[in-house]
């Protein structure tokens, strides 16, 4: 784990990092001790000058309204200065919605200009997202649904603050967490499989573009290779991957076994609990109390 200058474990999941000068600015949720399905979760940024060791900046955001938060991405308007968060909140699970505030510096704390943004798909609930900035200046925005988690890319406004709705269309289907960048000219789009937490670990998929808003082919995952179904941790028990979700489709490519835990005949002494709550597989269960086995 990285640590702070004090020694204590950067807690900041799912956030982003970005050069401000000489120094790197690291944005994250703090879960502290939740499994980060609750309403505890915080925004906190972290500053370092040579990404190992990171000074804790505090918390990020001013005044947010009661919910639960994930996703902080800053980005800086090349033209007014102006730091901007945009971020994923969802007064209820799993209502999302997301909000934009603004700072002069870098380390906030930020100010909450709109916490409900109109974007294209914003009836289908919204969720993971990445923030991109052209070489013109122009933004964009690659966000999932929470209806079929669909991702989607759309143009921003001028000022960053809001998106002009400009939608280039479903690219994949049952995924999170895009990011998107540019490299030689060609547009790239990471996603993968929607999968909290796991048992195979994560992927990686590969979508490339000419244009920033459509026309993405799937490339490849560079996180995944073919191998044995992975098993899946119900209860306490390891038991085969179902057939159905090792098939794959065109949106979705088959599971695999990458990091996997082997069969209970070959580890006998392996005691493993997910504290599923009675659901098939540990997938994001709200009311679960804990996500992370104890080691034995």
């Amino acid at each position: 784990p990285r640590l702070t200058e004090t020694g204590a474990i950067v807690d900041a999941h799912d956030g982003r990092v970005i050069a401000v000068g000489d120094r790197f600015y690291w944005y994250g949720t703090s879960y502290g001790e939740t499994n980060g399905f609750t309403p505890a979760n915080r925004y906190r940024s972290f500053s370092s000058s040579d990404l190992k060791v990171w000074r804790d900046e505090g918390p990020l955001l001013a005044d947010a309204p009661a919910g639960v938060y994930y996703r902080p991405h800053v980005v800086r308007h090349p033209k007014t200065g102006e730091y901007i968060l945009w971020y994923n909140w969802y007064p209820e699970l799993w209502r999302g919605r997301f909000g934009v505030a603004v700072s002069p510096t870098p380390n906030g704390p930020f100010r909450i200009v709109n916490d409900d943004v109109d974007v294209a798909r914003r009836s289908e609930g919204v969720g993971d997202f990445g923030i991109f900035v052209d070489d013109d200046g122009t933004a964009y925005l690659s966000y999932n649904t929470i209806q079929g988690h669909q991702v989607s890319i759309e143009r921003l406004s001028p000022d960053y603050r809001s998106s002009t709705k400009e939608n280039g269309g479903v690219i994949a289907r049952g995924v999170e967490a895009g990011a998107q960048f540019k490299h030689a000219g060609r547009y790239y789009l990471l996603t993968d499989q929607t999968c909290c937490f796991c048992n195979e670990g994560s992927g990686a998929r590969v979508y490339v573009s000419d244009q920033p808003l459509s026309g993405y082919v799937l490339r490849g995952n560079i996180n995944r290779r073919p191998g044995r179904s992975a098993p899946t941790l119900a209860n306490g028990q390891v038991r085969g991957e179902p057939a159905e979700n090792l098939a794959g489709d065109a949106g979705r490519p088959p599971r695999s076994a990458e990091i996997w835990l082997g069969e209970p005949t070959a580890v006998p002494a392996l005691t493993v609990s997910f504290f599923t709550g009675g659901r098939p597989a540990n997938c994001g269960d709200v009311n679960n109390p804990r996500v992370h086995p104890p080691y034995h």
